[in-house]
């Protein structure tokens, strides 16, 4: 691994380039320890965003890594639609814990990366202690509430993302602006994000994603 210091708040964070599962991932780690706190990132983000949660962890004696998943930042981008289902993603994240060489396992996962973290835990890939699942309910409530229509228009976009390439046109054209407006309509409406957050969390976004 190479890594490169760059300080976040009040933890040090430092990037690493980790081979695991045949790929290489540029993962953020901080804190040290046997008890490794593997933080999955949603779409479309990038593992920027545990960089305060990743400082609280490292304070609660957690080793943290948070990989940029495949497809995203500098981690390797397969080509194909197949090199991203849900058996692989997991897979990644069982291989990043133990090129950790760490015992102990706490998930943490947002959005997409919460999917990856209630399969990893569903089906047992590896022991863990604690799952931390944000903004997803478990599989089967998901699935039940999907049955009536109120939830199905909230998902309507979890459908039309596996149309044939009309997704990939809509959200790579211009330089990825459909993506870009979601995060400053997300500022505009919810105060989340300060312009310098979104200057560095935005462009150049077919940098970012495999897009």
């Amino acid at each position: 691994m190479q890594n490169t210091s760059i300080p976040e708040g009040k933890a040090t964070v430092t990037t690493a380039w980790v081979k695991a599962n045949g790929l290489t991932f540029e993962v953020a780690q901080a804190g040290a320890g046997d008890h490794l706190a593997l933080c999955l990132h949603g779409f479309p983000e990038l593992n920027y965003s545990w960089r305060y949660q990743m400082s609280t962890l490292a304070k609660k004696g957690y080793r943290v890594w948070a990989p940029n998943q495949r497809g995203y930042g500098g981690s390797t981008k397969p080509v194909g639609i197949e090199n991203y289902t849900v058996d692989k993603i997991v897979a990644d994240a069982a291989a990043l814990f133990d090129a950790s060489g760490a015992s102990r396992l706490t998930i943490i996962g947002h959005d997409w990366g919460g999917v990856i973290a209630w399969l990893f835990a569903i089906n047992k890939v590896r022991p863990i202690e604690w799952l931390v699942v944000m903004n997803l309910p478990h599989p089967h409530c998901f699935a039940a509430a999907l049955r009536h229509w109120p939830q199905r228009l909230r998902s309507w976009y979890i459908a039309a993302v596996q149309l044939p390439w009309l997704p990939e046109w809509w959200l790579a054209r211009n330089d990825a602006i459909a993506i870009r407006q979601a995060f400053h309509r997300m500022a505009i409406d919810k105060s989340r994000f300060p312009d310098d957050v979104l200057e560095k969390s935005t462009p150049p976004l077919r940098e970012s994603l495999a897009l």
